[in-house]
């Protein structure tokens, strides 16, 4: 049992840190680039845009590393929304974004249903960002999920994450084919599986490549 407050936080950051993928190497790739479908073009944020996102943050959530209280954001809006508009075009031009932003508070959460709360492999990481770099890559994600989607790059039996699918429609979806088949006296074999760490283990290098392939060059260091 570790009681020191510095070993227990050094314990739980060794565990964090060592589950995430040490691949960064690019694999040559043939480019399979459809032509059937125009790049991603580039992403013209504006200041209305980014004041109609600050009107809808919650302002009794916790701020970030930064300090800025939320209420402060969503009360001054007006005035800072042309201001983090250039902000968040120059980082999109440039591919970079302030090393502020890169900061993160990390609290370790229990994981429900864990036997101890001894040991490091029970607790998951929350990182709490800044807002105002949250609010960058709200832009940024719904932007490439309405390319994605409107060129039909995601298969049809991918329900989570995407409007209008989920968890619920996946299941949905499962359990009709599987009383389809009960009624004709089919057989049904199911294979469940479950990935350990799944996004924690994704290398970012290769993920950015496969991004670029499908015409998406957002790329932010």
């Amino acid at each position: 049992m570790v009681t020191d407050e510095t070993i227990v936080a050094n314990e739980l950051n060794n565990h964090f840190g060592s589950v995430f993928s040490k691949h960064n190497l690019v694999r040559a790739q043939r480019n399979y680039r459809s032509e059937l479908h125009l790049p991603l073009e580039t992403i013209n944020i504006t200041s209305h845009g980014v004041m109609r996102l600050l009107a809808s943050i919650d302002p009794k959530k916790s701020p970030g590393p930064d300090n800025i209280p939320n209420v402060f954001l969503k009360n001054f809006k007006v005035p800072i929304s042309k201001y983090f508009a250039l902000i968040f075009n120059y980082s999109l031009r440039s591919c970079q974004i302030p090393n502020d932003w890169k900061c993160a508070n990390v609290s370790p959460l229990f994981k429900s249903g864990s036997d101890s709360r001894l040991s490091v492999s029970n607790y998951r990481p929350i990182s709490l960002t800044p807002q105002i770099c949250k609010t960058l890559e709200h832009i940024v994600c719904r932007e490439i999920i309405s390319f994605v989607e409107n060129n039909n790059l995601l298969t049809n039996v991918q329900h989570a994450y995407r409007r209008n699918f989920s968890t619920v429609t996946q299941l949905v979806e499962l359990y009709h084919g599987l009383a389809v088949h009960y009624d004709k006296s089919i057989q049904v074999d199911a294979v469940f599986l479950d990935f350990s760490k799944a996004f924690d283990k994704v290398p970012h290098q290769k993920l950015l490549a496969k991004m670029a392939l499908l015409g998406i060059n957002i790329f932010i260091v």
